[in-house]
């Protein structure tokens, strides 16, 4: 577990996946959204993917809805 920005963050080994998963629960709860979920090769790379990931979810027009054609 790692602090990045102020939200915890999961990073752990799968066998099955053969990679780092992430996970950061706290964006879930504040957005409502089901990911974050993200992964890299290494534990570095999960984690840049991990900061990618929270800056993308509280991004001001993460929530605009499409326009109507």
């Amino acid at each position: 577990m790692v602090n990045v920005d102020g939200y915890q963050v999961d990073i752990a080994w799968s066998d099955e996946d053969q990679a780092y998963l992430v996970s950061i629960p706290q964006i879930e709860q504040e957005t409502g959204l089901i990911m974050p979920c993200s992964h890299g090769d290494t534990y570095e790379e999960a984690l840049e993917e991990a900061k990618i990931s929270i800056e993308l979810a509280l991004a001001p027009d993460m929530f605009e809805p499409p326009l109507s054609a």
